[in-house]
């Protein structure tokens, strides 16, 4: 096969442009997990499926924040649901 050079530093590009997003992702989520999570479940606290993750999960700060902020990444993308 021959790949020419312009194609495979436009796939470089491309690789290196969706690992440093990802990262970029990553990090707003956990910046958002540590210190805005508690702020935005006060937003929802009526919602019935808020309450039963907050006392599903409880105090277990690493895997009940996991689960809490998958629940609001959910809530505020799909709000018609």
């Amino acid at each position: 096969m021959n790949i020419s050079y312009a194609t495979m530093s436009l796939f470089l590009a491309y690789t290196i442009v969706m690992i440093i997003g990802a990262f970029v992702v990553l990090g707003l989520m956990l910046f958002a997990k540590r210190t805005k999570l508690d702020e935005l479940e006060s937003y929802f606290s009526e919602n019935a499926e808020v309450r039963k993750r907050k006392q599903l999960w409880g105090p277990n700060p690493r895997f009940g924040g996991f689960h809490r902020m998958g629940l609001m990444i959910d809530i505020l993308l799909m709000s018609k649901r």
